[in-house]
């Protein structure tokens, strides 16, 4: 073994070699082993390149390169100047990202699951996809809130795209709300797209009934309350003291108990 010894052997001039080199150490135990006093136990700087990179590569000939690039802390997979990972000096993390903007900053796609089931894509598109991986393919999308050591359903989709609000059942509709709503705008609930089953109007403030509205309140077919029928035919079951209003001849009528029939009220002529 040679070796180079300062004023004592456990100093932190001391190196020594017998096939690994030790800075401040005559034993060492690794290829290279450093021992200093202070945080910083080595310096390593490149004279005449923006990075200064160590680089690491396994008995398979795969390569890593970790070290300092003009962009921060930089970690790289296959050549030194890559820049797969930054990290910089404010403390934010770039992934595929020399500059980023936020703590973490990705270009790029991500996926999170757990090896089997559940998954979190986002692509460079900015649009952000879950999907359902593997066997469990059939199951819903969840959104869950922990409060405490409870877990609450916030939104479930399931596997036949519907959703359910502050619930996880979405048997009975496409939609399927738990709770009160508060829409601002437009606001439609159709059988097929010809065919309006409400139709809100948040521009004009009007409601639509099986058609788009035009006036407050717009109907297309009779109208029934508990006393009251507004359409062009008379109702198949009436009470006593219904009021009907007649649209085809603009005529009013009171249902009468002593003929069972329906008397006149007035004429809109």
């Amino acid at each position: 073994m040679a070796s180079w010894i300062g004023t004592g052997e456990s100093n932190p001039g001391d190196v020594a070699t017998n096939g690994k080199l030790g800075v401040g150490i005559s034993s060492p135990d690794q290829g290279l082993h450093v021992v200093d006093a202070g945080g910083i136990v080595s310096h390593m700087k490149s004279s005449d390149s923006p990075y200064a990179m160590q680089h690491m590569e396994n008995s398979s000939g795969s390569d890593a390169y970790i070290g300092a690039s003009g962009n921060g802390l930089s970690l790289s997979g296959n050549a030194f100047n890559s820049d797969h990972v930054v990290i910089d000096s404010g403390g934010k993390m770039g992934i595929n990202q020399t500059s980023p903007s936020e703590k973490l900053h990705v270009n790029g796609t991500i996926k999170v699951d757990d090896g089997t089931n559940y998954g979190l894509i986002g692509n460079a598109s900015s649009v952000l996809v879950f999907r359902s991986y593997g066997a469990a393919a059939a199951e819903p999308i969840k959104l869950q809130q922990q409060v405490g050591v409870t877990t609450y359903d916030r939104v479930t989709i399931d596997a036949s795209g519907k959703v359910g609000i502050r619930t996880d059942d979405t048997s009975s509709a496409d939609i399927t709300l738990y709770g009160n709503t508060d829409v601002q705008g437009a606001f439609r609930v159709f059988a097929d797209s010809e065919f309006d089953i409400l139709n809100v109007d948040g521009n004009q403030k009007y409601v639509g009934i099986r058609k788009s509205p035009s006036e407050a309140l717009d109907v297309n077919g009779n109208i029934k309350g508990d006393a009251l029928i507004i359409g062009c035919s008379a109702p198949s079951n009436p009470v006593t003291g219904m009021l009907y209003y007649d649209t085809d001849d603009n005529k009013l009528y009171i249902r009468n108990i002593a003929n069972d029939g329906w008397n006149e009220v007035f004429a809109n002529s």
